[in-house]
């Protein structure tokens, strides 16, 4: 019988230690490739975070609205163009063919130059030094100066390296060869990212990609390219066109054009009676004949009404009119120093001068007035009182009346006198036809019922004949750095005193662009001008002016007296305002501008909206 030695001591076997060696072993190498793993995660993440940052730094998030407004900032913003690379979101001014040049007081040579700025310029060529204007950066922000080669690189740690502008070449003669660019390490202000705008094409593209974990071009897993290099050099761009530019077609703008002088409806087949009672309507009638008792009697000409001795033979039967015997003075307060004002033709009795017809003038009570047969001023003179010579008149298309003898072979107005005849003025409205036969021949409008209205609307479903200005404008979009380019459209406007939707959509040389770049400032399309079809986004500034001048339009100077308006080489409206004037003159002369120029925010993708002017 056999005994068990209870104080013998137990022990594991060589080949059971050997297991849980081989066991921890697995253990640890699981443990270190997840960690391994983990962090190699970590610097996907930081890769990814800084990609994004970069691309918000440049185009801002149009697609976040901050109070109600997308959020619109960045380097295009202000600049207008898109980064040349990564250093200019940092740092203002550098020295292009040196990134380790820079103005902070210690990076460039102390002992030979007095400022980077020598430095850069006199090691490489005159504008090595790149001057941002406009700049308000810095629009990434790191830690680090910007001339250390990390101060914005991947979450590998990536270091500005030479490179091709096409990966695909790996040496500078290669390169070189292709037709593409070959950036040295010392060139390379990209800190380890590859970053390249593509100008090749009607509008800039932005590439952009970390090289990945290995710093090599293509690659898997963490060696990927992030965000991606398919297809490089011919990747989809991070930033196309619809990324950082506004299209424009056409834009429209709400105005309301100017009140000029005058709003002519013409109806001749209205009576007089439906003229005179219509507001802002004056009846022009022909030359009539009036026995003692004030009735209309038979006689076509002068001769025979007043072969009859108690007959009046009256010239000018009714005009609304207001005017100064000096035709070269406008308002009546320039008129009263020298001069008369009339308000009408009727004088004299108990009138009170502002009757507009013959009846109301004989009808003035207890005494009537007297009624002016004949032209009061001599000299011809415009429908419109505003315009002083036949040039402006019949260029801002109104009637010029040039006077006539009744005795038609008296050419003067001394040999019509001498004649007893008189000096008149013609009633027909396009030229000096003195029968109504003759003016009807020349399609003219003799007499009736000439309206200063404003409704287009109330002449057209009456019959009658709009006459009135149009104005030839262009809208000026100023965009990029400080807004140092302009884009301009044009437009027509009919002047009738309305809000109206003006389209700038005149497409001169059919090319299917309306706006343009107007090199001679000549408000014509010509050959040399470059088309613009879209803007950068961000704040950009709209103007209005009349063709080919920088005349504000519609007028908005206000507080000028008609001297005043004058001086400044323009010309008082009947609402007061001062046309033909730059905003300069306006205010040098004293005046007041009610329109400004007008910031617009542009955004990419969306449709320009209706902009109140």
């Amino acid at each position: 019988m056999s005994r068990v030695d209870k104080n013998k001591t137990q022990g594991f076997t060589l080949v059971e230690l050997l297991v849980v060696m081989l066991v921890l072993v697995a253990l640890s190498s699981i443990t270190l490739d997840f960690t391994k793993d983990f962090a190699f995660q970590g610097r996907y993440e930081v890769t990814k975070d800084r990609y994004d940052k970069i691309k918000r730094a440049i185009i801002g998030r149009p697609d976040v609205l901050i109070n109600g407004q997308p959020d619109i900032s960045g380097f295009v913003a202000d600049m207008g163009r898109l980064p040349n690379n990564i250093r200019e979101l940092l740092d203002a001014d550098y020295c292009l063919p040196d990134r380790r040049i820079d103005d902070d007081g210690i990076n460039f040579d102390t002992g030979t130059y007095a400022t980077a700025i020598l430095d850069c310029n006199t090691t490489y060529v005159a504008g090595s030094w790149i001057v941002q204007n406009n700049w308000n950066g810095p629009y990434l922000t790191s830690t680090k100066g910007v001339t250390e080669e990390n101060a914005f690189s991947d979450g590998w740690g990536s270091v500005p390296t030479a490179y091709c502008t096409d990966l695909n070449f790996t040496t500078s003669v290669a390169c070189a060869g292709a037709g593409d660019t070959w950036v040295t390490a010392i060139q390379n202000h990209n800190y380890g990212w590859y970053y390249f705008v593509d100008t090749s094409g009607a509008i800039d593209e932005l590439h952009l990609f970390s090289l990945g974990k290995d710093q090599v071009f293509n690659g898997s897993n963490y060696d990927a390219d992030y965000p991606n290099s398919v297809n490089h050099p011919n990747e989809p761009p991070v930033i196309n066109g619809s990324g950082w530019l506004v299209q424009l077609p056409q834009i429209t703008i709400s105005m309301q054009s100017p009140m000029t002088n005058a709003f002519n409806c013409t109806a001749n087949n209205f009576t007089q009676s439906a003229c005179t009672t219509t507001i802002n309507w004056s009846w022009l009638g022909a030359p009539e004949c009036r026995d003692f008792s004030d009735n209309i009697v038979s006689g076509n000409t002068k001769a025979v009404c007043t072969a009859t001795p108690s007959n009046d033979w009256y010239w000018i039967t009714n005009w609304s009119i207001a005017f100064c015997e000096d035709n070269t003075k406008i308002t009546e307060a320039t008129c009263t120093v020298g001069s008369v004002w009339h308000n009408s033709l009727c004088s004299g009795g108990d009138s009170t001068g502002n009757e507009i017809s013959l009846d109301e003038c004989l009808s003035a009570s207890p005494a009537a007035g007297t009624w002016s047969g004949v032209w009061p001023v001599a000299d011809a003179r415009c429908t419109n009182r505003n315009f002083t010579t036949q040039a402006l008149c019949e260029g801002a298309n109104h009637f010029w009346l040039e006077p006539f003898c009744s005795d038609l072979t008296s050419a003067t107005q001394t040999a019509c006198t001498t004649a007893v005849e008189d000096w008149v003025v013609s009633f027909c409205s396009n030229g000096n036809q003195v029968s109504e036969v003759a003016c009807s021949t020349a399609n003219g409008l003799w007499g009736g019922c000439f309206g200063q209205t404003n409704s287009k609307y109330f002449c057209d479903i009456n019959g009658g004949n709009w006459v009135t200005n149009t104005q030839d404008v262009e809208v000026e979009i100023a965009y990029g750095a400080g807004g140092a380019s302009v884009a301009t459209a044009i437009a027509r406007v009919e002047e009738n005193g309305l809000n109206q939707n003006v389209v700038f959509n005149d497409d001169n040389d059919a090319d299917g662009v309306v706006f343009f770049i107007d090199a001679g400032n000549d408000g014509v399309e010509d050959a040399g001008d470059t088309d613009v079809t879209g803007i950068p986004q961000g704040v950009t500034t709209l103007s209005v002016f009349k063709l080919g001048t920088s005349d504000i339009y519609p007028p908005s100077c206000s507080g000028l007296t008609a001297a005043q308006c004058t001086g400044a080489t323009g010309v008082i409206l009947n609402n007061n305002l001062c046309d033909n004037v730059t905003a300069l003159e306006c205010t040098t002369a004293g005046g007041q501008l009610l329109r400004s120029p007008q910031d617009i925010l542009s955004v990419p993708n969306k449709i320009v909206p209706i902009i109140k002017w």
